[in-house]
């Protein structure tokens, strides 16, 4: 889950985090808490990548705990049909009148920032969900930074292709990092200053793949790690960028 928060207090969220139990909803439990925390009523939009549960599991406690304008999504036809969560999540979202959008390609401008979301345009029946997420990218000043879901190899491919050589100030690792994600000729195309990687430590020592850390590491960028590390803040004027100010600890 990211939160970005833009001047005026205006939150939203990209992904909405992973574990849904009985027990345990990171929704309820980690995101809501934290956007109280820090004064948020309302989000102005919603964004998931794609139809997994660790990216989408906590968008029902978000929708329950907050007026929620925007619900962005990719088309994921089969998935609206066979996946319950999913439609539950749809479902959920309609009856409270929250604005639904299915999108491939999107553009927003404020005076802050510039908020473009993007689908490699890949053949659906070959491609897998997770080459057909949704890509989230903001530019706030000369910074830019990238959520690109959990796209593997041929989304990158795509991806670099068709933004050859935009370079970014924070990525997260496509796909935790795993090893079918951060091929060489997407690293060498994005040259972040740092790359983040949302991961659990509860799980293989293969995600992040250590070939995938050497990759980023070699090419110059900072790694930063959830498992090791927690939440991770960044914060922005638009020329400066700042790795968890001092008043702001995760």
């Amino acid at each position: 889950a990211a939160l970005i928060e833009i001047p005026g207090g205006r939150t939203m969220v990209v992904d909405a985090g992973g574990v849904d139990s009985p027990r345990f909803n990171v929704g309820e439990w980690v995101i809501s808490p934290y956007l109280w925390h820090h004064g948020a009523r309302e989000l102005e939009r919603i964004i998931i990548s794609h139809p997994q549960k660790d990216h989408m599991a906590g968008a029902i406690a978000l929708l329950r705990n907050f007026t929620v304008k925007e619900l962005w999504l990719g088309t994921f036809p089969d998935e609206e049909q066979n996946n319950s969560f999913y439609r539950r999540l749809i479902r959920m979202a309609m009856e409270q009148g929250v604005n639904i959008q299915r999108i491939d390609h999107k553009t927003l401008h404020t005076d802050a920032m510039t908020l473009w979301v993007t689908v490699p345009g890949l053949d659906r029946e070959k491609a897998s969900i997770n080459d057909r997420s949704v890509m989230v990218g903001i530019t706030m000043g000369r910074h830019r930074f990238l959520f690109p879901g959990d796209i593997e190899a041929k989304g990158e491919e795509w991806f670099v292709e068709h933004h050859p050589q935009t370079r970014f100030s924070v990525v997260v690792a496509p796909h935790h990092g795993s090893g079918t994600s951060s091929t060489p000729a997407f690293i060498s195309s994005l040259q972040p200053q740092h790359v983040v990687f949302s991961c659990d430590a509860t799980r293989s020592k293969k995600i992040p793949h250590p070939q995938v850390l050497d990759r980023w590491r070699n090419a110059g960028s900072h790694l930063w790690r959830t498992d090791q590390q927690g939440t991770l803040i960044w914060e922005t004027d638009g020329n400066e960028l700042w790795w968890q100010p001092p008043d702001r600890g995760g």
